[in-house]
């Protein structure tokens, strides 16, 4: 079966706990004989390139990475919290 994983930031480094449960998901499917797509915000704070990522783990998934511009602003968050409710 093709699987499409989305997640909110890259899974690795494995840093934390939500990179480490999308990995070891992302292993435990391959495993059991699953095609994996991995698609993930790339983002400023959590940024990861293609190179960074271990070849056993580019073997077990296809990892592809989408920039998003998610920065945040003191200003834009104070009006979006008064203004756009």
């Amino acid at each position: 079966m093709k699987i499409l994983q989305i997640t909110n930031k890259p899974p690795y480094p494995d840093i934390d706990g939500g990179t480490i449960a999308v990995l070891n998901l992302t292993k435990g499917l391959a495993l059991n004989g699953h095609e994996i797509t991995i698609l993930s915000m790339n983002t400023a704070k959590h940024r990861t390139c293609l190179s960074q990522i271990p070849d056993e783990l580019r073997k077990v998934a296809d990892f592809r990475f989408v920039d998003v511009p998610a920065h945040i602003s003191m200003i834009r968050a104070a009006l979006n919290l008064f203004f756009f409710r």
